[in-house]
């Protein structure tokens, strides 16, 4: 009985030693990552950790407000809060798949935004899509 118990209790071990080395390989594995730019030159993952600009981030909602004129719109999040959100001549906008400007969201449209935080603390879109159905589309096409 006792050297059952001890032959279970080395059976552990070693399968924990060898789950936790299997580990700390993928980790070493995941420091040495690279990735390819779209130029296709390698970049070092290190450079995303040193980037003078914040990950992209995500926000959900309704349009409850649109200045065309300072490139500016506010969304109302899923959660309730307002999101300032800058947009640049870089920004994609889309309504379906047809690419449009900033004038072409209305108030009350659902979108989603993608954007990052620029070094002011701004937030910028990098892009965003609008989910209108067709009786409001059709409705602000007659207006």
């Amino acid at each position: 009985m006792k050297l059952r118990t001890i032959l279970l209790i080395l059976f552990f071990v070693v399968t924990l030693t060898v789950a936790t080395s299997r580990v700390h390989a993928q980790e070493e594995k995941m420091d040495d990552v690279v990735v390819q730019d779209d130029g296709g030159d390698e970049v070092s993952e290190d450079v995303f950790e040193e980037a003078p600009f914040e990950i992209e981030d995500f926000v959900a909602g309704t349009v409850t407000s649109i200045d065309p004129a300072a490139s500016k719109l506010i969304v109302k999040s899923e959660e309730g809060s307002d999101v300032s959100v800058m947009t640049n001549d870089t920004t994609e906008i889309y309504l379906w798949d047809e690419r449009v400007k900033l004038d072409g969201l209305n108030i009350g449209d659902e979108i989603e935004v993608g954007y990052i935080v620029d070094e002011a603390g701004v937030n910028v879109a990098t892009w965003i899509d609008i989910y209108r159905n067709e009786a409001d589309e059709k409705t602000s096409e007659g207006a």
